[in-house]
C-alpha cells in the first residue's frame, strides 16, 4: 500500500500573509513526486513559496483547459526566495491543483497560502519612472501598438518565477508611455509552445476577415520539435486574443531552427513581415495577413559575426528632419555578440523594394543603436504615423537572472524616438527620449557654470530621491579628460569619462553586482558623431536601478544598469588632464507615483 501523507495547512498560521483568504483550508495529498492540492473557498490565487536554485516542477490546475499545458514551477525545497501567485479557476471550491517532480519533505507544502490580491514586499530596485512588471520574469517588450489613444506593450513573460521560463505575452497599456497599467496576460503559454516574441497591428481594413479593427498579434511557437509563426487576433483593443485556427501560418522551409520574432508592417497595399533566421532575416508578404509569401532575405556576414539575430525591425524615416530624403533602418538585436559581450542592438540603414533589404554601408561595419550593456530587443510600436518611437529590454542575457530585484526582473528603457542624420557620408540613427517626461518633472534646480583646470574637482548635490534628470554641456581643451562622477553617502560611485574622442562609463565601484566581470567591465563609445566644436550636451536619467546617457539629442547613447545601496546624491566633476568647462547644470526630479499594478 502507496505511503499517503497528509496534512492541513491553514492560511491563519502563515505569519507572512495579512490573512487573506482566512478561514480556507489547503489540504495536500503527497505520493512521493506527485501531489495534488485542494483548496476550499473562493480565492482568487494560491500563492506558490519559490526558490531559484530548485529544479522545475510540474504544475497544472485539474480544470485547467485542454490546450493549457503544466507550467514549470521552481517551487522551494528546502528554503524560500519569495512567493508568487498561481490563478486558481473561479467560484466556490474544492479546486485542484496538480504537483509533480517535488518530493513530500519538501518546505515548499507547509508554506502554501491563499489570497485574493497577492501582498508583495516593495522592493528597493524597483524603478520609479520605467515600466516593469507586477512581478515575475519579463524581457523582450513584444507585440507594441498605439490604438484610440492609448499605447500597448506586450512583453516576454513568466508569471512564475524570476528566471526564465513559460513564455507567454505580459501586457500593459498607457496614455502617455509614463503610467502604465498593468492587465492579465495576453496570450498563454499552449501546447503548441512557448509563446515567444513578435508584433501585432490594427487591421482598419479588415483584410484578415476578423473583424474590422481588430489587432492582430504575430508571434513565434518554439517547442522541443523547432519553431514556426501562428497569430492571434483580438476584438477588445488587444485584452483577449483568440489564437488562430490555421496556426501555424509560417514555416522555416529549410528547418532552420532559430526561426523566430516576427515583425509585421504595412508597404503600398500588401503586409510585410520581416523576422529572424539564425544569421540573418527573412521577408514575407501577404494581402491578407493569413497566407505569407516568401520574398527575400538579408544579413549573412554583415554586421557583428557570428551573433545569433533575434528581435528584427524595419521602419523607414526621413534623414535630417526630411531634408534629405527617406531611408530604411533595419535593427537587429544580436546575442552573443554585442559590443560589450552578450546582447546588444544594431542597426543597418539602406533600401527596401518590397521584397529584401539592400544595404547602403560595406557587410563589415557595424552601427549599434546603444553603447551600455544593458539595452537589447528594441523594437518599435506600430500605429504611430507622426513618429516612430521604440523600447527595449533593459538587461543583459549575461546576468538578467541575477540582478537583485525579484520577487520581479527587468525593466524596460525609457520610451525613445528614432531619427536618422547624416554625419560624414553616411546615415545614422538617434534616439532621445519621449518628451512626454517633461511632465513628470516635481523639483528642479540650476548651478552655475564653470571652468576647471588639471587636479581641479567640483562638486554639485542631486535631489535626494535620486531619480533625475541631469543636463549640462561640457567642453574639453584638446587632448582633455574629465571624469563625471556620480557618488552616494555609502562610497559608491559610477563614473562617465570624456577624453575627446570616446565616453566610457565605469560602474565597476556602483555596488550589487560588481564582483561578476561581466557586469563590471568599462564600456566606451566613439564620439565621432557629436559636436566638439559646441561642447557636448549631456542628458543623464537616473533612476534607482539604471542609468541612461544621451549626447548631442541622442547620437551616443549608454544604457546600464545600476545596484547601489542607497540613491547617489552628488555630481562630481574632476579634470583628469588639460581643462575643461561645465556649462550650467540643471537637475530635475522625475516623480511618477505608483504604479498600477495588479
Amino acid at each position: 500500500m502507496r505511503n499517503i501523507s497528509l496534512f492541513i495547512v491553514s492560511v491563519l498560521l502563515m505569519s507572512l500573509c495579512s490573512c487573506k483568504g482566512a478561514g480556507e483550508d489547503i489540504l495536500v495529498e503527497n505520493d512521493g513526486d506527485n501531489a495534488k492540492v485542494t483548496v476550499t473557498g473562493r480565492s482568487r490565487y494560491l500563492m506558490l513559496p519559490i526558490q531559484e536554485s530548485s529544479w522545475e516542477v510540474r504544475v497544472r490546475a485539474e480544470e485547467a483547459a485542454a490546450d493549457v499545458p503544466a507550467m514549470d514551477i521552481r517551487l522551494a525545497n528546502d528554503s524560500i526566495d519569495y512567493w508568487l501567485p498561481f490563478p486558481l479557476p473561479e467560484g466556490r471550491g474544492p479546486k485542484v491543483v496538480n504537483f509533480s517532480g517535488l518530493w513530500e519533505g519538501a518546505v515548499a507544502w507547509k508554506s502554501l497560502y491563499c489570497t485574493d490580491k497577492p501582498e508583495l514586499p516593495a522592493e528597493a530596485y524597483r524603478p520609479v519612472y520605467h515600466h516593469t512588471p507586477s512581478y515575475g520574469w519579463m524581457n523582450d517588450p513584444n507585440g507594441m501598438f498605439f490604438k484610440d489613444g492609448r499605447y500597448h506593450l506586450y512583453y516576454q513573460y513568466n508569471p512564475y518565477g524570476c528566471t526564465w521560463g513559460n513564455m507567454h505575452w505580459g501586457h500593459s497599456s498607457s496614455e502617455d508611455l509614463l503610467h502604465w497599467e498593468s492587465h492579465p496576460v495576453a496570450l498563454q503559454r499552449d501546447t503548441l509552445g512557448h509563446i515567444y516574441s513578435g508584433s501585432a497591428v490594427v487591421d482598419y481594413d479588415n483584410v484578415s476577415g476578423f473583424g474590422e479593427g481588430a489587432v492582430v498579434a504575430f508571434y513565434t511557437a518554439h517547442s522541443e520539435a523547432g519553431e514556426s509563426q501562428c497569430l492571434a487576433w483580438s476584438n477588445d483593443n488587444g485584452l483577449t486574443f483568440t489564437k488562430y485556427s490555421g496556426n501555424p501560418v509560417v514555416v522555416s522551409s529549410d528547418g532552420i531552427r532559430d526561426f523566430r520574432d516576427p515583425k509585421v508592417f504595412r508597404y503600398g497595399d500588401k503586409w510585410v513581415m520581416v523576422l529572424a533566421a539564425n544569421y540573418e532575416v527573412r521577408f514575407y508578404s501577404s494581402a491578407n495577413l493569413r497566407d505569407w509569401e516568401y520574398t527575400g532575405c538579408f544579413g549573412k556576414g554583415y554586421g557583428a559575426q557570428p551573433s545569433l539575430w533575434e528581435c528584427p525591425d524595419l521602419v523607414q524615416l526621413p534623414v535630417d528632419d526630411g531634408h534629405n530624403g527617406m531611408k530604411w533602418m533595419l535593427i537587429v538585436n544580436v546575442n552573443p555578440g554585442g559590443v560589450f559581450g552578450g546582447s546588444a542592438t544594431e542597426y543597418f540603414i539602406g533600401e527596401f523594394d518590397g521584397k529584401t533589404f539592400i544595404c547602403d554601408t560595406p557587410a563589415q561595419q557595424t552601427k549599434w543603436l546603444d553603447y551600455g550593456k544593458d539595452h537589447y530587443a528594441a523594437v518599435t510600436f506600430s500605429g504611430t504615423p507622426d513618429r516612430t518611437i521604440a523600447m527595449a529590454w533593459m538587461s543583459n542575457w549575461q546576468y538578467a537572472d541575477k540582478v537583485p530585484s525579484a520577487p520581479f526582473r527587468s525593466a524596460n528603457a525609457l520610451p525613445r524616438e528614432l531619427k536618422l542624420f547624416s554625419c560624414n557620408g553616411q546615415v545614422y540613427a538617434s534616439q532621445t527620449p519621449v518628451p512626454e517626461l517633461s511632465s513628470l518633472i516635481s523639483n528642479s534646480y540650476t548651478a552655475d557654470g564653470f571652468s576647471l583646470q588639471a587636479g581641479q574637482d567640483n562638486k554639485a548635490s542631486l535631489l535626494d530621491k535620486g531619480s533625475c534628470k541631469l543636463s549640462f554641456n561640457v567642453r574639453l581643451e584638446d587632448k582633455s579628460c574629465l571624469e563625471i562622477c556620480l557618488v552616494n553617502l555609502s562610497g559608491e560611485s559610477v563614473s562617465l569619462i570624456l577624453d575627446g574622442t570616446k565616453l566610457s562609463l565605469d560602474r565597476s565601484h556602483s555596488g550589487m553586482m560588481t564582483d561578476r566581470d561581466d557586469f563590471s567591465q568599462v564600456v566606451s563609445a566613439p564620439l565621432d558623431l557629436c559636436s566638439a566644436f559646441d561642447g557636448y550636451d549631456m542628458d543623464i536619467y537616473l533612476d534607482r536601478s539604471s542609468i541612461e546617457v544621451f549626447v548631442d539629442g541622442g547620437k551616443l547613447s549608454i544604457t546600464e544598469l545600476l545596484f547601489p545601496a542607497e540613491p547617489f546624491n552628488a555630481l562630481e566633476f574632476i579634470v583628469r588632464n588639460g581643462s575643461a568647462h561645465i556649462g550650467d547644470i540643471t537637475v530635475r526630479e522625475l516623480a511618477l507615483g505608483p504604479q498600477r499594478i495588479g
